[in-house]
């Protein structure tokens, strides 16, 4: 309790000075972004997670007999700090990290197994807040408030109707999802669980990943009512768990961590929030078949004016019709580089007319046709 009581004392007395953090506190989460992050990616970097999420990959890769290196540099984390506790590195590029250790490995629970090992090393102020709330009521309420600290998850809910359940997704930029999905379910439960008897686990988890070769770690870790291949991640705790009082509950200290925690997301708010929540409702109403997302469509989704947000945009340095080109040369990239689908569906998905418009733009995109550029990425990865 006196160490967590000196690190609070330790970064408000950052704050207040306007100085960085001395090395060791918990790190302000302003202008870094991280390696590689510019704020105008159009490519699903936008979306991050704090770089303490890369602690202890390397030695535990290496204890399985892989090279964190070369994986690392594969997913463009080459340069990553994986002892930063003052960045946060692109989500994109920490799932993909993360799918080439479980390919390597031949592991496809491999995150699951590595964050079993480490739910309580260096996370930060929001698994710290979660150890001294008064019960699992307000646990989920805080877990909720503050997960952007962690990880830019988005449609983030608490919903109570008796038993409680968590709610969380990701952004469809985030095409990688399998071991992002079981880290962060494991870290959630086993954060939110700290102060709780193991009967009180949760009742029911369903999540968004493919079924694995065998599911019991899943169960073993998560619960053992366990659904996959779900349309959101959601963990499902029982009524009476709810107001049970934690042990370790102190008021003083909760408060000022909360109170922390509320600096630190403040300070993350960036001009760029407008253009993320932009990016993220084109790909979701393109995924619900929605062929004509348009600027007054997405305007009214987000509850502002078409000009009020053409302003917004400009004042980010780009607008909607850029946004819209960007995405689908990241989706067509992803199609073209990851699936075996012909071109033809490709450009289908994407809304274009023609394979003759969606060839123009490839052109326009990458420099040369769709099949040109899918037939370079295969000699480029048969070289690696």
């Amino acid at each position: 309790m006196f160490a967590a009581l000196e690190l609070v004392r330790r970064v408000m007395m950052h704050f207040e000075s306007g100085r960085k953090p001395i090395t060791g506190a918990v790190a302000d989460m302003t202008a870094r972004r991280g390696v590689n992050m510019p704020a105008d990616s159009e490519n699903g970097d936008a979306f991050l997670v704090h770089c303490r999420s890369l602690n202890g990959l390397p030695g535990y890769l290496a204890m399985r007999g892989v090279d964190y290196s070369s994986l690392a540099n594969q997913a463009g984390l080459g340069d990553a700090d994986t002892t930063a506790t003052d960045s946060y590195v692109a989500l994109d590029a920490f799932a993909h990290l993360l799918e080439l250790a479980s390919e390597a490995a031949d592991d496809d629970c491999l995150a699951l197994r590595w964050t079993a090992q480490d739910t309580e090393s260096g996370h930060g102020t929001l698994p710290l807040s979660l150890r001294y709330v008064p019960n699992l009521r307000v646990a989920l309420e805080t877990l909720a408030r503050f997960m952007s600290l962690h990880i830019d998850a988005s449609d983030v809910s608490v919903r109570f109707d008796g038993n409680a359940t968590l709610t969380w997704n990701y952004s469809p930029l985030i095409t990688r999802r399998n071991q992002i999905v079981d880290r962060n379910a494991c870290l959630f439960v086993s954060w939110l669980t700290t102060a709780l008897p193991r009967s009180e686990y949760p009742v029911e988890v369903r999540l968004m990943r493919e079924r694995p070769k065998s599911s019991a770690l899943h169960r073993s870790l998560l619960s053992a009512s366990l659904h996959f291949s779900a349309e959101r991640n959601e963990v499902v705790f029982p009524q009476r768990s709810l107001d049970l009082p934690n042990p370790m509950a102190d008021a003083h200290l909760f408060k000022a961590l909360c109170d922390l925690n509320v600096r630190l997301m403040q300070e993350r708010r960036r001009q760029d929030d407008i253009v993320l929540k932009v990016r993220e409702e084109i790909m979701v109403l393109g995924q619900r078949e929605e062929r004509n997302v348009t600027l007054d469509l997405v305007a009214r989704r987000l509850g502002l004016s078409v000009r009020g947000l053409q302003r917004r945009l400009a004042a980010s340095g780009t607008n909607f019709n850029d946004l819209v080109d960007g995405l689908r040369r990241d989706a067509a990239k992803r199609y073209l580089e990851e699936t075996d689908l012909m071109v033809s569906e490709i450009a289908y998905r994407l809304g274009f007319s023609s394979i003759g418009n969606f060839t123009r733009a490839a052109k326009r995109w990458f420099g040369r046709s769709p099949r040109d550029y899918r037939s370079h990425m295969q000699s480029d990865r048969e070289r690696l």
